[in-house]
């Protein structure tokens, strides 16, 4: 009887804590997602002073982001979203519309990916 309670506590524990990292993905994606379409469109107002002032809330927030994203995505698809931040970052400071646009366009579909691939789902169990 004892083994089969803590059995269940042990599985209640770990579905519980796949669900709220679920939910903390897909809410702080959201929130970046959003941030970024805010950058796109001061870059495609060409309007770059608020435009540097988004990259950098992206950055900031990016950073408290990605820490527990690293505990519970892999590794690899943090790193290619820091990459294309670093690309962004530098096409916004040297105001480089085209460049920066496309950046945004494969941050968001990468953002995205991500959080399908993470999710909790049987296909991703399986």
């Amino acid at each position: 009887m004892k083994v089969s309670i803590i059995t269940l506590i042990i599985l209640v524990l770990f579905f519980g804590g796949a669900i709220y990292g679920n939910i903390y993905i897909n809410n702080s994606a959201d929130q970046l997602t959003y941030e970024i379409e805010k950058l796109d469109e001061s870059i495609d107002e060409l309007n770059w002073d608020e435009a540097k002032i988004h990259m950098e809330g992206i950055m900031d927030n990016w950073q408290k982001i990605k820490k527990i994203w690293l505990t519970i995505l892999e590794h690899e698809e943090v790193n290619n979203i820091d990459l294309l931040l670093g690309r962004l970052k530098r096409y916004v400071e040297i105001e480089e519309s085209n460049d920066a646009t496309s950046e945004i366009a494969a941050l968001k579909l990468l953002i995205q990916h991500t959080t399908e691939k993470g999710s909790f789902k049987l296909v991703n169990i399986l």
